[in-house]
């Protein structure tokens, strides 16, 4: 018998569980995606669900960087002006994440003379509290989007 050797990412690793949550995610934005370009992610929780959601509904990918990276850069991915896009997150709880993706996208697209938008979030990780109220305050006017197993 076989475990997934992690607290964290054991829903990301696990292959049916991955699977899930990309099919449940990408299902339930499907019908909003004429709203949004492109796919936000941070961490490597996000780097495994994110793309796969991006793929699946044909969006691009931004990948927001963790201050600790080695990156020289902290945002990398696709950008044109008003960009619209969904932050894809495991767990959103204070907001702090959330906080610091719309910064470090904001920051990123000042440099390069763009405008982008978070317009949604998409949440895939069991929480206790569901979308917080801190978050909700970041972006009042998002969409909100949680897999199946977290309602």
């Amino acid at each position: 018998m076989s475990k997934v050797m992690s607290l964290y990412l054991s829903e990301t690793l696990d292959v049916s569980s991955l699977k899930n949550i990309v099919y449940d995610l990408s299902v339930k934005l499907q019908p909003m995606s004429d709203e949004f370009d492109a796919i936000a992610v941070r961490g490597m929780s996000g780097s495994l669900v994110g793309p796969q959601i991006a793929m699946n509904l044909d969006k691009q990918l931004i990948i927001v960087r963790k201050e600790t990276s080695h990156s020289c850069s902290k945002v990398e991915g696709y950008f044109s002006n008003n960009t619209r896009y969904i932050i894809v997150d495991d767990f959103i709880g204070t907001g702090a994440t959330v906080r610091s993706i719309i910064d470090n996208i904001q920051e990123s697209c000042h440099v390069s003379m763009y405008k982008a938008t978070c317009v949604g979030l998409a949440m895939y990780k069991q929480s206790l509290y569901g979308v917080s109220k801190f978050t909700q305050e970041l972006v009042p006017d998002a969409k909100v989007v949680v897999a199946r197993w977290c309602d």
